[in-house]
Order: structure tokens, then C-alpha cells, then sequence
């Protein structure tokens, strides 16, 4: 917090992900004043919700933040961040959607306003807002919403041979980007948290559970048949490392934090699955080290990445200290807090 303080930080969604890492610290340690820290994001830019005319998201990735500004109210109800879940709810009621109710990407105004696509990227920025606003209010609108999305893109998204996500659904050619079976770890991680999310929140007996429940295993098992020997996964999940395929830290950290939700809900074999939760924690703790000063690094984290082909997301560059990458993994490291080990290292 002290290397990104808070008023410096636009709103946009790698700086939800560090943000939903940190909510995850603030549930292990309160005293942290994390959730302080996220207002004072919040209150920075809350004056141009509040302007005449109101600031409006237009992507996914822009109405990100509400994800959060929801969060804020759970934790404490003050009405202070409703300007900006208006505008969430403004957005999403004139945002472009697939044929079978999908959230498209991109909106009207955004930077890339003429593609007419779905991506895998909105089954978290969207479907994790709508399941924080159903924390926040307790209507089940916002869940039955999360629960459609999820169903949806996996109609368009997943391949029936692999069970993995592919990046993108391009709605005017009704085609997958791209074509060919590659699978983006990162987009992967998005969905198979979002998916176990959601089942954590279903009621006791809901119609909808068992579904989900069985999409979410299956698509569990399939990303791990692709865990790498580090024990992080590569960021084309079912290609080898040969030729330049490199193992990816954020979507390692998002998927273990996955799985570890998984095996604490029942839904996955916790003899087969916590050995190789063990695994990529291993490879992330290797994945952070202290510079020079002392400071702690986190390393090995892909930018921002488009629907591309193969070639495309191995030329993506891995950096270090990227704001997604360490919200990535905080949020794996606090959900691992007091986890007893499976296997002796």
C-alpha cells in the first residue's frame, strides 16, 4: 500500500484485482486498514460520480471497481459508494449482450467499441460485481444474474474436447478467438473463480447448484492436467514450454486460490487436489523476492492481454511488480493463511 498509495491509482481493473487481493488480507488481519486504504481509492475519484452528468463505465473492465465500492458497503453500509454501483447499473443496462444473454466487452465510447465480442474477462469483472452486490443487498437478483452469465459463456466460451475456455466469442461470426484450441491461463483463472464464487453464495437446494457445481469440477480438472512442474501453469494452459510457453503468476495465484475454495466447499477430491494446491503455492512463494532495498518483488506477471493466436499470448511480456500480479497473489496467500500442508515438502 505504502509502494501505491491509494489516491494515485486510476480505476480500472488491474487496480480491482490488487483491491480484491487486498480484501482478501483485510478477512485474515482487519487491523491492516485495508478497508481505509480502498475508501480513500474510492473517495478520490468519487467526485465524478457525483458530478452533473455522473461519470459512466462503458466495459467491462471500466465498471470493474464497483466490484469493490459493493465490498465497502458489505463491510459498512453507509449509502457513500452508491453513485458508483448507480452507474454499474447504469451501464449494464445499455451494455451490448450476445444472442444468448452474454455480456459483450466493450460498450459504447470504450476504446474498443467496434468489436462485438464476448470475453472470458467479464465472467470476473461482472459476474464478481453482481456477487458482491448480492453480499451487499441480499436480493437474488444480482445472483440469478451471476449464475445466468456464468451460463452463457460457457455455452460460448468452453470446448467441449478440452473443457478450457477459449479467449473470446466474436458475435457477428459466431467464432471462438481464436480458432485453434488455445487456452489463456489468466482467462481461465477468471472463470473457474467466478464459478466457484457463485456456487458458494447458491442457497441450499437451489436448481441451479448441482449444474454448477459439476461445470465448475470439470473445468477444475481439466486447467489441472495442465499444472507445470513449478507448480504454476503456463500461460497457454495445454501447451509445453519449449518453445517459449512460460508459467504465468496471476493466473497461477487465481487458480490455486480457486481450487483451494473448491476443495473447502466439497466440491473437489481434496486428496487429489491439495497436493498440487501445495505445488503452486510452493511456485508462487518462488515467485517473490526482495530487491535491493528490501523490498518485496513479485515477479513473473503477463500485461494486459487481447484475444489473440498462440504466437500472440507467448509474445505477451511477463514483468515484475504489476499491480494485478501481486493482488493476484496476496489473494491466494490470505485464502492459504493457516492451511495445514498435504504432503511433506
Amino acid at each position: 500500500m505504502e509502494r501505491w498509495p491509494a489516491e494515485s491509482l486510476p480505476l480500472d481493473w488491474m487496480q480491482t484485482v490488487w483491491a480484491t487481493g487486498l480484501l482478501g488480507v483485510h478477512e485474515v488481519d482487519p487491523s491492516l486498514g485495508v478497508d481505509l486504504y480502498l475508501q480513500e481509492w474510492l473517495d478520490d475519484e468519487l467526485p465524478r460520480f457525483t458530478a452533473e452528468p455522473p461519470k459512466d463505465f462503458n466495459s467491462s473492465d471500466s465498471m470493474s471497481p464497483a466490484m469493490i465500492a459493493a465490498a465497502l458497503e458489505t463491510l459498512a453500509p453507509t449509502g457513500r459508494y452508491t453513485p458508483i454501483l448507480d452507474a454499474a447499473d447504469r451501464y449494464l443496462s445499455v451494455a451490448r449482450y450476445a444472442e444468448n444473454g452474454a455480456i459483450q466487452h466493450w460498450g459504447d465510447g470504450s476504446v474498443f467499441e467496434d468489436l462485438d465480442q464476448v470475453w472470458v474477462d467479464s465472467m470476473f469483472m461482472v459476474g464478481v460485481t453482481a456477487l458482491n452486490r448480492h453480499d451487499q443487498t441480499g436480493d437474488d437478483v444480482f445472483l440469478e444474474s451471476a449464475l445466468t452469465q456464468h451460463d452463457a459463456f460457457v455455452a460460448l466460451l468452453v470446448d467441449p474436447d478440452d473443457g478450457l475456455y477459449r479467449h473470446a466469442y466474436d458475435v457477428p461470426t459466431g467464432e471462438n478467438i481464436p480458432a485453434e484450441a488455445v487456452y489463456w491461463a489468466r482467462g481461465n483463472s477468471w472463470a473457474l473463480l467466478m464459478a466457484v464464487e457463485t456456487y458458494a453464495r447458491l442457497p441450499q437446494g437451489h436448481p441451479g447448484a448441482e449444474a454448477l457445481g459439476a461445470a465448475f469440477v470439470a473445468h477444475a480438472e481439466a486447467v489441472l492436467n495442465t499444472q507445470a512442474e513449478d507448480g504454476l501453469w503456463p500461460t497457454v494452459l495445454t501447451a509445453t514450454p519449449e518453445d517459449g510457453n512460460y508459467t504465468e503468476t496471476s493466473a497461477a495465484a487465481l487458480i490455486v486460490t480457486a481450487l483451494m475454495r473448491g476443495v473447502d466447499l466439497g466440491l473437489l477430491d481434496p486428496t487429489q487436489t491439495n497436493p498440487a494446491i501445495d505445488r503452486a503455492l510452493d511456485g508462487l512463494l518462488g515467485r517473490v523476492e526482495q530487491d535491493a532495498e528490501g523490498a518485496w518483488v513479485v515477479e513473473g506477471t503477463s500485461f494486459g492481454t487481447n484475444p489473440g493466436d498462440y504466437d500472440y499470448y507467448l509474445s505477451v511480456a511477463q514483468l515484475d511488480d504489476i499491480i494485478l500480479g501481486v493482488g493476484a497473489v496476496a489473494l491466494a496467500f490470505a485464502e492459504a493463511d493457516g492451511r495445514p500442508r498435504a504432503e511433506t515438502p
